[in-house]
């Protein structure tokens, strides 16, 4: 969907992102969901880019100064310590005014929550990021933060970074498998001990790596059941229509997801808390990606991607969350 509405309206021949002048046509109701969601995700591209690997919306995680009622955007981690992230979009007010409302944004939505127990860890540090996009040639990010870290207050009793690093990772691959599977297979991350019938999924290889996805995928087209199961067909074929036929969909890293699937998805809970989940390097994430190939999709740390085209399909694999195994199939 936001692919749909975005892709008319952004310039990706230059290598600076701006949105195109076209998008002033927009209603106005439009125009300000239009800039808030672009501006949500160059946020979070900035917050990766920083370093940051695992993240999720500040509803999801839980937390902070319950009596303020404004609240951030994102929560994100890389090593337990927790940042909190709000985010700001315009493409009509001059910098200067729009500067005071990213300042406004960390002042009135992160600041308050700061030294507050947030997923499991002290909130110890903030941005407000704001994307600038009225330029036609070349989009702004204006940004606030936290200068130095905010020690533990009153609100900040039993946090451990450990915890935090837990609490945030779970909620970071309950979205990610929400978009890469289903909402039932997410809820059951977000609510432990709930996880109980087998799940299967879609094995593929894409920039040499194995990658799972949903096996039941609103992305394949509808004959793909019947023409996956019958195996005297040659998935060569497939090769030829796939790219054609399938819109970008989300897939998870395979060896990622077999750790996150085990370690928080699991009958018994507890049981997989010595498991460690190792983030794509960075070397990793942009291997094989070019300016000749700027519709192949994209790979994030925490092991989650959006494919579009060059794929291949090479089995399934299923889940069983009773035994906490993995098996191809």
């Amino acid at each position: 969907m936001i692919s749909a509405l975005i892709e008319q309206y952004v310039d990706d021949v230059s290598s600076d992102f701006a949105i195109l002048v076209n998008a002033t046509t927009f209603k106005d109701f439009v125009k300000s969901y239009f800039a808030g969601t672009v501006a949500a995700g160059l946020a979070y591209l900035a917050m990766i880019d920083d370093g940051y690997i695992w993240g999720d919306h500040y509803e999801n995680v839980g937390g902070g100064n319950s009596a303020v009622a404004k609240s951030p955007d994102f929560v994100f981690t890389s090593n337990g310590d927790v940042a909190l992230m709000e985010s700001k979009g315009t493409r009509s007010a001059r910098l200067n005014a729009f500067d005071g409302t990213v300042e406004s944004g960390y002042v009135d939505q992160v600041n308050p929550h700061l030294g507050y127990t947030v997923g499991g860890g002290i909130a110890t540090h903030g941005f407000c990021i704001g994307s600038w996009l009225t330029s036609p040639n070349k989009a702004e990010l204006v940004v606030h933060h936290t200068a130095s870290p905010v020690p533990a207050g009153a609100g900040a009793s039993g946090s451990q970074p450990g915890l935090a690093l837990t609490g945030i990772q779970r909620q970071n691959y309950a979205t990610a498998f929400t978009l890469a599977h289903s909402v039932a297979v997410g809820e059951q991350f977000r609510s432990p001990g709930t996880a109980s019938e087998d799940v299967p999924f879609v094995r593929i290889v894409w920039r040499d790596r194995v990658w799972v996805t949903s096996f039941n995928s609103r992305a394949w087209p509808w004959w793909w059941d019947d023409y996956f199961f019958f195996p005297d067909n040659d998935l060569d074929l497939w090769e030829i229509y796939a790219p054609k036929t399938v819109p970008p969909f989300f897939a998870i890293e395979e060896t990622i997801a077999r750790a996150s699937l085990a370690r928080f998805h699991r009958t018994e809970q507890g049981t997989g808390d010595d498991i460690r989940i190792e983030p794509l390097s960075r070397d990793l994430r942009f291997a094989g990606f070019s300016a000749e190939q700027p519709q192949s999709g994209a790979a994030f740390p925490d092991g989650l991607a959006v494919i579009r085209g060059d794929f291949k399909i090479v089995g399934r694999a299923v889940w069983s969350p009773a035994r906490a195994t993995y098996r191809e199939l």
